[in-house]
């Protein structure tokens, strides 16, 4: 029986954890909505932007700590967090431990419109999970030619192409650096933006529709 996942991390990881043979695991990598497109220029002044579940296993208290730190070189650096969850009250005081609380806006949940402007606004996407299966927002982001600064993890490889279209990080000392990097110097953010955008030209609906039907054809042909 195929089995299909979304990235060759997570086909590692099935490979590595299950008994499946290695020529029935599949990788189909997902489309992007064709809403999310570069439109117009970032702001002026250094925006990051969060975006996802506020809950422990996405790090934004590491994100935090990294926007504090990258702030002593980027003075002006500003976070935007967009979504909801349980450590809402909790993110927002370790901002204000680190001082950052006037730097930092919680948006809540916004709409599918809002995000993609959200996106376009942004000088770069960040995530400091510590888990993730693929990185999804960090993909949306690149279609908008928003790169990204993230968690050096398995989903975040397969969603990130380091030193083309973003930058993966180890820690919060490196994802600060990485944030200078990026929102410090206009000239490499414009070139990660470049590759985000041309990264991002890969992920097409139709393509991954006509993958996953040969997938499904050739598995009927040989019954």
């Amino acid at each position: 029986t195929p089995i299909v996942t979304l990235s060759a991390s997570s086909r590692q990881d099935l490979l590595a954890n299950l008994s499946h043979r290695p020529e029935d695991v599949h990788v189909v990598e997902p489309g992007i909505h064709t809403r999310f497109c570069p439109d117009g220029e970032p702001e002026a002044v250094p925006l990051v932007l969060s975006v996802g579940r506020l809950m422990p296993s996405k790090g934004v208290d590491r994100l935090l700590e990294a926007v504090a730190l990258a702030r002593q070189s980027v003075h002006d650096l500003r976070l935007e967090v967009v979504g909801e969850g349980p450590e809402e009250g909790v993110l927002r005081q370790r901002a204000a431990e680190l001082g950052i609380s006037g730097a930092v806006r919680f948006c809540g949940r916004i709409d599918d419109q809002a995000l993609v402007l959200a996106y376009r606004r942004a000088t770069v996407v960040a995530s400091a999970s510590v888990s993730e299966g693929w990185g999804m927002t960090l993909t949306e982001a690149a279609a908008c030619g928003t790169p990204a600064v993230a968690s050096d993890i398995d989903g975040h490889r397969d969603a990130v192409q380091h030193g083309t279209s973003g930058i993966l990080a180890a820690d919060s000392a490196g994802i600060a650096a990485a944030l200078v990097e990026v929102t410090g110097n206009l000239a490499r953010r414009s070139e990660l933006a470049a590759g985000a955008t041309r990264m991002a030209a890969r992920f097409d609906w139709d393509r991954t529709a006509t993958e996953a039907f040969r997938i499904l054809a050739s598995t009927v042909d040989r019954r």
